[in-house]
C-alpha cells in the first residue's frame, strides 16, 4: 500500500513538472497571444523572482504584433481623426513603428522566429471597433488605446531590456526612449481631448 502511494505521488509529481514545463512554451499562433504585451502575471513573476529573462520568441512575437497594430491604427488615425494633433500622432506612429518593425524583422530572422501575419482575435475586435467610430469619439478612443498600449509595451520592453539574450536587450533598451516619448505625447493629447 505504501509503495503504491509513493509510486502515485511520483507519477503525479512528474505530470505536474511536465505541465509546468509546457506552459512556458511559445506558440507562433497569433490567436494564442491574449494581448500584444506581456500579461501582469508574467511581469509579477519576473519582478518577484528577480528573473527578467523573457523568452526571445515570445518577446519578438508580442512586439511585432504590437508594432503592426501601431502602424495600421496610425494610418487609420491619419484618415479618420478630427483633431490635428491626433492625425499628427498617427503619422508619427506610422513612421516610428515602421522603422522599429523593420529592425524587429531582422532580429526575428537572426533568432529564427517566424513572425505572425495576423492579429489575435482580441486585437482584431479592437481595430474593428475603432474603424466604426468617427470624429471626437474616434479621437478619444484611439488616444486612450494608444496610452494603454504604450504602457503595456513599455513594461514588455523594460523586461526585455534585462534579458540575457544580448540582441533582445540591446534592441529593447534602444527602443524604450522612443516608446516612452510616444506615451508621454499620447497622454498629453488624450488629456487635451477631455
Amino acid at each position: 500500500m505504501k509503495s503504491k502511494f509513493i509510486l502515485s505521488a511520483l507519477i503525479l509529481s512528474a505530470c505536474v513538472f511536465q505541465a509546468c514545463k509546457n506552459t512556458n512554451r511559445t506558440s507562433n499562433d497569433p490567436d494564442s497571444l491574449s494581448t500584444t504585451m506581456v500579461d501582469s502575471a508574467e511581469m509579477a513573476k519576473a519582478d518577484s523572482t528577480g528573473m527578467h529573462n523573457i523568452d526571445t520568441a515570445s518577446f519578438i512575437q508580442k512586439a511585432a504584433i504590437g508594432g503592426m497594430m501601431e502602424v495600421e491604427l496610425g494610418k487609420l488615425a491619419q484618415e479618420k481623426a478630427k483633431n490635428s494633433k491626433v492625425k499628427e500622432f498617427g503619422a508619427m506612429m506610422v513612421k516610428d513603428h515602421t522603422k522599429v518593425n523593420e529592425e524587429l524583422k531582422k532580429l526575428a530572422q537572426s533568432s529564427d522566429v517566424t513572425l505572425a501575419t495576423s492579429y489575435p482575435l482580441k486585437l482584431k475586435a479592437q481595430i474593428e471597433e475603432l474603424k466604426i467610430l468617427t470624429g471626437d469619439a474616434f479621437d478619444k478612443a484611439y488616444m486612450k488605446l494608444m496610452v494603454e498600449d504604450h504602457e503595456k509595451t513599455i513594461a514588455l520592453f523594460k523586461n526585455a531590456a534585462k534579458s540575457s539574450d544580448v540582441n533582445i536587450s540591446k534592441f529593447a533598451a534602444k527602443t524604450l526612449p522612443s516608446l516612452e516619448a510616444h506615451n508621454k505625447t499620447a497622454k498629453g493629447i488624450l488629456a487635451s481631448l477631455k
